[in-house]
Order: C-alpha cells, then structure tokens, then sequence
C-alpha cells in the first residue's frame, strides 16, 4: 500500500506554516508549463518591440529603452493565480527593467544575474511584458510559469498559546530578521587610501618637504620608509581622502629604528593627533577636514610604515548621533557637560506591533541611560554593563539610546526583531503528538491570569503565598508560578461578572506527593470537584452555571505541604480553549480559519477520496464541516460533526442535489478518528478507523470541486486538532481504504518521511511525521 502516498495529489500534516499559511507537504512545489512563446529569442517572432527593443544572437536587446518587450497570451492567465516569472540580465550598461504580467509590475533590476519574481494575476486579459527605464542590456531565458500549491490560507487576528514538542506553553510567533541596521558597528567602508600596503612605490601619496636628504619618504619593499634627522622643517606624509564630520576607523603597522611619529588630523579643537606604537595601531576619529598625515614627533626618526588603510565607520549614515555620541566598534554616548547626547535609528517600527529587544552595554563609568521607542521609555536608569532583553508594543518608529547626565558608556549588539502573532497557525502537543488546532474565538474573563498578588485574588486565612517562586519551572518553562501554602481548610478565589455557563481551568502540582484540593465556584459551593494533585503539572477544569450574574474559580482545602498554581482562566462557554495569558484586563483570542487550499488541477471532480485524522474539539450541538467544494453547497465532498452528539457524517452533493448522507456514531468523536469518504458515480463509501460504515450506489459525482477548507464557504468551521487532511483524484479501493483508515497507516506514509529527511526538514517536523505516522 506503499503507493498511497503517491496517489494523494494533498497532504497536509502538521509540519509546517508561516504567517498566515499552513503549508501542505504534498504537492511539495508544483510549477505549470512555460507560458511564455520563445523565451530563449531563437527567432525575432512572438514578442511585440517597443522603441529601444530588438531581438537578435539569441537575446532581447535593449537600447536605452523605456518602454515595453511583449507578447500577450491573454486567457492562460487567471485572476487570482500566482506566476513565477524568470528572466536573465546580460551586458547590462545602465537603466532598470522589471517583469509584469496583467498590468501588475514586479521589482526593477539594475545588474546582470538570472532574476526570479513572483506576481499575483488580476485578470486574463493581458499577457507578460518585460518593462524598461532607459535600460541598455540584454534579456534572455524568459519564462513564466504558474505556481500550484495545496497551501491553507490561515487566519487569526491575535496571538494564541499552544503546547510546544517540549511539552512547555509557548505562544506562537514568526520572528523577522534584525531590523536595527549596523547594529553591531561592524559595517565599514570600502578602502579610501591608494596603495596603501606601498606594493611596487610611493604612488597615491603626497609628500612635503622631501627635497631635504635629511627629510625623505623612500619606498621598500617593507613598506614606506619614513626618515628625519633634524627638528625642522617638518616633513609630512599624506593624502587628502576624508569628509569633515565623517567616522573612520584607521589601521597603519609600524615598525622603529629609531625616534616616532604621529598621526595628524584636523587642526585647533578638533586636532586628533595620536602617537604611533610600534606593531598594529588603530584608531576611530571624525574628521573636520578632508586630510590625513603622518608627521615626525622626535628627532632622529627612522620608521617603516605599511598597511595604511582608512574606512568610513557606518558607511550608511544607519546611526544618527547628536552632542559628543560617537560610533567606533560601539555607539558611545558621551556627554561630558550633561547636555543631550544620543544615538537614534528613525523608520525601525510600526506603531502597535510587538517588538522583542536585546543590546548590550560593554562599557560604563558615568551617568544614568535610556532606552526609548517611538513616543515611550522602555528602560531608563540603566548605570552597568551586561546584556538587556525583553519586550514592547511600538508607539513610534524609532529607536533610540540617551544619557541623563554626565555619560560615558558604550552599546554593542543592538537587535531590534518584530514578534509577528497574529495569523501563525499552531501545531498543538497537548495529546503527546502534533496537531493541527483550530479554536473558536474566546475571552480569558479573568483580568490576571498569573499574578496572584493582584487584590483580585482573595486569599484567605491561613493561606500564605511565595509568588515568581524559583522552587520550580511553570508550564511554560519560566519562574512565574505561585506557590500556596495551606491549613487544609482554606484557599484563594476571584469571581468576574458573568451568567450562564461557564468553564474554569488553572494549571496545579503539589509540592510534594498527592495531595487533594478542591475545584470550586465562589458563589456556588454545592457543585465541585476534587482534585487528585501530583508533582506534575495538570490543567483541571469545571464547567457548570451557578445561575447568577457573578461566577469564579475557587482553588480550596489547599494543604499544609503546599501547591503550586499557574494559569487561571474563566470563558463563557461549555469548554475549556487553550490558555490565553491576561495581565491588567480580560483578553480575546480570534477564531481560526483554515481556507482556500487546492485547486482543480488537485481536485478530481468525477471521482476521488477525502481522508482526515481529526478530533473535534467538543461536542457541542453545533455543524462542524471539512471538505472540498466549488465556491458553493451546490457541490461538496464533506466530512462533518453534526448537532448530535459524536455522530461523523459525510454528504456529497452535485448540481444541488444531495445524493449522499451518510451517519455514523462513534463512542467520542472528541478523540482521534480516522475517516475517509469515497466518491465517484453510483459508488460511494464512508470508512471509519478500519471499517467501512456506509456506502451507496446511486447518484452522481460533483461537478467543479476546486478547493479544500475546514468549513463549508466559510461557515460551520470544524474546529478540532487535525493530524491529517489528504485529497486523493481517485476513489480508493477496498483494500486501500481499509489501509488508509487504520490504526496504523505508516506503510503509507512512510516514502513521505524519507522525503522529508532528503530534503532537510527542520527537527520538529521530522519528530512530528515519527509521532503522527507511527514511524
């Protein structure tokens, strides 16, 4: 059954995702044949030229061109669609040119190379054209191709927490790269001094005073050979390759006989005039002219100078300095009177997103700084070295470092990385293994969840609390739980307003042993649960409705040995969602969507199979669907948990009319299920964990399926954790449905796992496909 996998035109499985997206592994990267007619310019034929253009030798030539090189292929487009356009610079000489397709422009090019770009068709009207501005080049190898993918489209407008494969609460996030420019003050210039190592002679270099045999530069093949016997006149040495108000790093090796030298630059307050050592000097200056120059400090000099090299530090102008600030290998922000001194990076933020920051101080000796984003303060009175880290929501788009007061201290290693949240699908171990999990929206009611110190929390007589206790890690993996010590009688409880019913849950361990506690409401004491604590982190819940306006969560009988609380939350609903972390107010997760996957290249409408590895999330009493459709009801292949409770059904419809209604009662569809639903004309089945438990032979297959979601167009999402989703272009036989719907399935997917290690998938995703196929 080991071809299964090869026939499957969708996989999905818990392995991947990014903003926004939920990747499927099958198919992995699919590209369309080349739409483009004579793209390798074998022939002046099919591309229309525009003033500058001319095909000849096998390439698209361009003659200070800004117009168009095109050819239309008007309806192989299709609105919607994404094309991977590449195309090849050569003898490039000056000018730009950029690819575009149905009036939608990609990015200009200003360089020889092989280029790829991908656009989002608008329409089919239009065909693909390669655009200049005053482009004087050549063009070849030009094709565009469209991308098919099996992608989910993901949606979620707000953060959310999953359980990590270390077991750990973590919210999900995709980080960016680093944001702050030069934020380590490695980036440098290129080199401005001429013949700086004296290769062959003294070319690219001026001389003063050399007509004196006592006052000589010499070339050797050591270097420069810098002579003086007398006080005066003063011989200098030099070249004119600096900007006044410029940051440079300078290097020179220097070697004694006898006397020494010195560096000269500027004059008057802004003279820089250091001492040369013997070895490798190097120093960091500003300039205020435009001249550099080595000049005699003693009489009877004799020196070897070699490796002169002189770089801009922060060649970008990335830092923008005011008072004394300086960079060098760091930013150093010096203030010797206590007046303003900063250095500041504009355009870094957005206001409102979620930054994660991280610098270093390497150096101190005076004064109190300051960290500042946008309009805010995010750390101030800092006065020693070590590393900084933490967290902030923008007000601004700038970044900034201060002094307050007199200030001598450096910054290194400055990082500024967006914490992107919303929209990054989550891959759930609650149950040991990956899956896909998808929730409904829900409100954490609870102002703070963690901090138990709040006079929210009512702790009661005999209850003595250690809070950010060290004695253990919380779920997740920091030192923020509370640890409460007891009488056996007495316990700490919140209430929010709300009617109806409600679902608590908090995170408990004893500290040591079993131990029982009691799980209470505050305003109902009759219904209640007792909970048998271990020295392993549990979530317990309690669902009921108290029947008044005011309900809570009570933690009671906490005894003399202790326990430890982590994570409290009250929703307004019959279960309990995952943990959404409140600090100071209540706090709404989004819904989750998964849409928009496949096409009907992917899709087989006369016939095919549609399998999942999925548990809902709850019985609920309401229509949960998963399935293929065509935009409409009209024509559907869908999986779905209806109104009763743990009942699977699976409907399939084609020009409006139902022709299949299959149902089936599992013992708790709450838990892991393997289900297939076969479909071709006059043969249909429903197979469920091994065994077929429906199946009709009469009516017809639908007609356009084109897309794969969990939801019907939108409504009745299958919220649920879903290890499997897989759309195959055939109904299956017998024998491969019983396979596919079995307890263990790892024949099929077993080349899928080889694949992915052929292809260098990242850890997690390999431990997910081990767990989820039983490998």
């Amino acid at each position: 059954m080991s071809n299964l996998l090869q026939k499957a035109s969708i996989v999905t499985t818990p392995t991947a995702y990014g903003v926004g997206v939920l990747n499927s592994i099958k198919p992995a990267y699919a590209l369309g044949e080349n739409l483009v007619v004579n793209g390798t310019f074998d022939t002046d034929t099919n591309w229309t030229k525009g003033t500058g253009w001319s095909i000849s030798n096998g390439k698209a030539i361009g003659s200070n061109s800004s117009s168009s090189l095109y050819q239309a292929t008007g309806s192989n487009y299709t609105s919607g669609k994404t094309y991977k356009i590449v195309f090849t610079v050569s003898d490039y000489v000056s000018g730009s040119v950029r690819p575009e397709i149905t009036n939608i422009a990609g990015e200009y090019v200003t360089s020889n190379g092989t280029f790829t770009q991908y656009i989002v068709a608008t329409s089919s009207a239009i065909g693909e054209e390669l655009k200049g501005a005053s482009f004087t080049g050549s063009i070849d190898n030009v094709s565009v191709v469209e991308v098919t993918d099996a992608d989910f489209d993901f949606t979620r407008t707000s953060s959310a927490v999953r359980v990590a494969p270390n077991y750990l609460l973590e919210t999900v996030s995709i980080n960016s790269a680093n944001l702050i420019q030069n934020g380590n003050f490695s980036e440098l210039g290129s080199e401005l001094v001429t013949n700086g190592n004296f290769a062959t002679d003294l070319s690219g270099w001026g001389i003063s005073g050399n007509s004196d045999a006592d006052h000589t530069v010499t070339w050797t093949s050591e270097g420069a050979r810098y002579q003086s016997t007398t006080t005066s006149p003063a011989l200098f040495f030099f070249q004119n390759v600096l900007t006044s108000g410029k940051t440079y790093k300078f290097t020179v090796d220097v070697a004694y006989t006898s006397g020494a030298i010195k560096l000269q630059t500027g004059s008057g307050a802004d003279l820089f005039n250091p001492t040369l050592v013997e070895g490798t000097n190097t120093f960091y200056f500003t300039a205020s002219n435009t001249q550099f120059l080595f000049i005699r400090s003693s009489t009877n000099v004799d020196v070897l100078i070699d490796n002169v090299s002189v770089k801009q530090v922060d060649t970008n102008d990335n830092w923008a300095l005011v008072g004394e600030s300086t960079i060098t290998n760091t930013l150093n922000i010096i203030s010797t009177d206590g007046s303003l001194s900063s250095g500041k990076q504009l355009n870094v933020l957005e206001i409102g997103k979620k930054y994660k920051y991280s610098f270093d101080i390497t150096s101190y000796t005076s004064g109190s700084l300051f960290f500042i984003e946008g309009s805010a303060t995010v750390l101030s009175g800092l006065n020693a070295t070590g590393t900084y880290t933490g967290q902030f929501i923008s007000t601004g788009t700038s970044i900034e470092f201060k002094r307050g007061g007199v200030t001598n201290a450096s910054f290194d290693n400055i990082s500024i990385i967006e914490i992107q949240e919303n929209g990054v699908p989550r891959l759930d171990y609650t149950n040991g293994t990956a899956s896909i999990l998808i929730e409904p929206q829900s409100t954490n009611l609870l102002t703070y969840s963690n901090d138990f110190s709040q006079s929210v929390w009512n702790k009661q007589s005999g209850v003595t609390a250690t809070y950010n206790t060290t004695e253990t890690l919380s779920p997740d993996g920091t030192y923020n739980a509370t640890k409460l010590i007891g009488n056996g009688t007495t316990g700490i409880f919140t209430s929010v307003s709300v009617s109806g019913v409600v679902s608590r849950s908090i995170y408990i361990k004893s500290v040591t042993g079993n131990v029982n506690v009691i799980l209470k409401d505050p305003q109902n004491t009759v219904t209640q649960k007792t909970l048998n604590v271990t020295t392993q982190w549990q979530r317990f819940e309690l669902v009921e409705d108290n029947t008044i306006s005011s309900q809570g969560i009570w933690v009671d009988d906490i005894p003399s040995s202790g326990i430890y609380i982590y994570g409290a939350q009250i929703e307004s609903q019959s279960y309990t969602t995952s943990y959404i972390p409140t600090d100071g107010s209540s706090v709404t997760r989004a819904s989750e969507t998964l849409n928009n996957a496949g096409n009907s290249d992917l899709i087989n409408s006369t016939e095919g199979t549609l399998y999942l590895d999925i548990a809902s999330l709850v019985n609920d009493g309401t229509i949960k669907y998963i399935g293929l459709n065509d935009g409409s009801s009209n024509n559907r292949v869908v999986i779905l948990n209806d109104a009763t409770d743990n009942n699977i059904r699976g409907i399939i419809s084609s020009g409006g009319t139902k022709y299949v209604d299959f149902s089936f009662i599992v013992n708790d569809a709450t838990n892991f299920h393997k289900i297939a639903l076969k479909y071709k004309a006059n043969d249909f089945a429903l197979w469920i964990d091994g065994v077929e438990v429906a199946s009709d032979s009469s009516g017809l297959a639908p007609i356009g399926l084109n897309d794969l979601e969990f939801s019907l167009n939108g409504s009745g999402v299958f919220y649920s954790r879903c290890k499997t989703v897989a759309v195959f272009k055939e109904a299956l036989s017998d024998t491969e449905l019983a396979c596919l719907t079995s307890t263990n399935n790892r024949e099929i997917f077993l080349n899928y796992y080889y694949r992915m290690q052929y292809v260098g998938a990242n850890t997690e995703a390999l431990s997910c496909a081990e767990k989820t196929f039983n490998i």
